[in-house]
């Protein structure tokens, strides 16, 4: 196996209409991350709008 790198004090944090909801993940090995959004609605609700 590789040897992965550790960054001490990296981290990902998530953010809702401009405020961060707080740090996700802390302390990250090096390497590619792709970040990801999902909207979701109950049935009887209407459509996600962007």
């Amino acid at each position: 196996m590789k040897h992965c790198l550790w960054f001490a004090g990296s981290e990902i944090s998530f953010f809702k209409n401009g405020i961060c909801q707080g740090v996700a993940f802390k302390d990250l090995y090096g390497g590619r991350y792709y970040p990801a959004a999902s909207m979701y609605t109950l049935p009887n609700q209407p459509n996600c709008v962007v």
